[in-house]
């Protein structure tokens, strides 16, 4: 793809706009002023710029929403799974049929689901939700 050719011109902003473009350049990470400057003015000056960006901006929050959902999902998934563990065990007497083996299996699994629940980034995000 052959490079476009570019045109040098000298631009004054005013105060409050030279924030905002500075403020939008770090929350980019954008560190070419021009390239800040060239895609503000594509898309203010030409329309299939701003409908581009306007059918990137509904896939995101498409995306976004149906993470959270699945997110939310998850979450109540852990907790149906978790209740059902705790209510058979609570409920069926142990064996003594039972294999030690099975049991170290059994006990250390359940010790990593209740350490690595509330460090899962999937529930951090539902408790910042609320």
């Amino acid at each position: 793809m052959a490079k476009k050719k570019t045109v040098a011109r000298s631009v004054y902003l005013e105060e409050d706009v030279d924030k905002a473009l500075k403020n939008f350049m770090a929350s980019k990470n954008i560190n070419n002023i021009s390239l800040a400057v060239n895609d503000a003015l594509k898309q203010v000056l030409f329309q299939k710029e701003r409908d581009e960006r306007s059918l990137q901006n509904q896939i995101l929050y498409s995306l976004n929403q149906h993470r959270n959902k699945t997110a939310r999902d998850l979450a109540a998934n852990q907790e149906i799974l978790l209740q059902f563990m705790f209510e058979y065990f609570a409920n069926n007497p142990a064996s003594d049929k039972r294999d030690p083996e099975a049991q170290k299996r059994l006990d250390a699994l359940m010790e990593t689901v209740v350490r690595n629940l509330g460090q899962s980034k999937i529930m951090q995000e539902l408790n910042e939700d609320e």
